[in-house]
């Protein structure tokens, strides 16, 4: 959450309150009954990185629909993204006492804990980067001729707070071990990775080096600064990579999640075709807050080796990835 907005009406007070945690509270005083309480919703997107001659919209409207209150229920299930969150908000125990009937009695409705929860469908499908999001919200009562009385209105502009951005990337390959990568307009990476000959044991070595672009003359700062450096057998990546909680997250993220490919991390590494799609690390996630650093690119190298029987490492294929850390609210 970015920021927010609210306004009321003498019959209907309505304040909210943004905490720390990146949630929001609300409370609703109804001093005069609402009959039939309507509420409108209208989501909008805002690129902020358009340039000219682009086929991005620089304001898209993703959502607007108007509904009776005590017909919510029937209106956001025909979205599931929306309706997933929706059971969050008002399904949950311990969320808050806000009625969804008709009429609205006079009293106090409070709503806690207010957000969308991380990693759910909806954050997915509504990930880009230099992106924010505004929710528009506006309370109706209806009167018995049709006509809509508005009282009260809100405007809540999110983003994500961190996220990493991709900048450029390099790749070799050999004869018997084809790798490509490709980078996606929504800034994830995907990879084919074709084994012509099987690799009795595969070995990964992964660097991660910090350049810092604003060091001066005199500064205790490092220009460069190697974060992490480590070489393991595929088939004992896990336990290698879970000593170190936030690079397991990602990892998780990676290789468990459905859908995401069907990269082989057993030894041998068969002859085959491996695919991975979606390759990013996810905004506002525990690594990218303490990666964080104004005028920071970092590069990850990536090198792939087989481990012959004389002990010997082969390079079969490497990869270079720099990025930089965004932060935006």
């Amino acid at each position: 959450m970015s920021s927010f907005r609210t306004t009321e009406t003498p019959d209907y007070r309505f304040v909210m309150t943004l905490h720390n945690n990146q949630t929001l509270s609300s409370i609703t005083r109804v001093i005069k009954a609402v009959p039939i309480p309507m509420w409108n919703l209208i989501l909008v997107q805002h690129n902020n990185d358009v340039r000219r001659g682009s086929k991005v919209e620089a304001k898209k409207i993703l959502y607007n629909s108007t509904y009776k209150v005590c017909e919510f229920w029937r209106y956001v299930k025909r979205i599931r993204v929306f309706n997933n969150v929706a059971q969050m908000l008002f399904n949950k125990k311990g969320m808050g006492n806000m009625s969804l009937k008709c009429p609205l009695a006079v009293g106090t409705y409070v709503m806690q804990n207010i957000h969308v929860p991380p990693d759910t469908g909806i954050l997915k499908f509504m990930y880009w980067p230099n992106t924010i999001y505004s929710l528009f919200g506006n309370v109706y009562s209806q009167l018995p001729d049709k006509r809509m009385v508005l009282v009260c209105s809100y405007e809540i502009n999110a983003t994500y707070c961190y996220h990493m951005k991709m900048l450029s990337f390099t790749t070799t390959e050999t004869p018997d071990y084809r790798f490509t990568m490709v980078l996606h307009r929504n800034n994830t990476f995907s990879s084919i990775t074709r084994v012509l000959k099987e690799v009795p044991s595969p070995m990964w070595n992964l660097i991660l080096v910090q350049h810092n672009k604003d060091v001066r003359k005199g500064s205790k700062v490092d220009p460069k600064k190697i974060l992490y450096n480590s070489t393991y057998k595929v088939c004992e990546f896990w336990r290698s990579v879970k000593r170190i909680r936030v690079f397991n997250n990602v990892a998780e993220m990676l290789f468990n999640k459905e859908g995401m490919g069907n990269l082989s991390l057993k030894c041998p590494l068969d002859v085959g075709t491996y695919v991975m799609t979606n390759i990013h690390v996810p905004p506002d996630t525990g690594i990218l807050k303490i990666m964080y650093w104004p005028n920071t690119i970092y590069t990850l190298f990536g090198n792939i080796y087989s481990l012959e029987k004389n002990r010997k490492m082969v390079l079969k294929c490497t990869y270079e990835i720099n990025a930089t850390v965004i932060k935006s609210c």
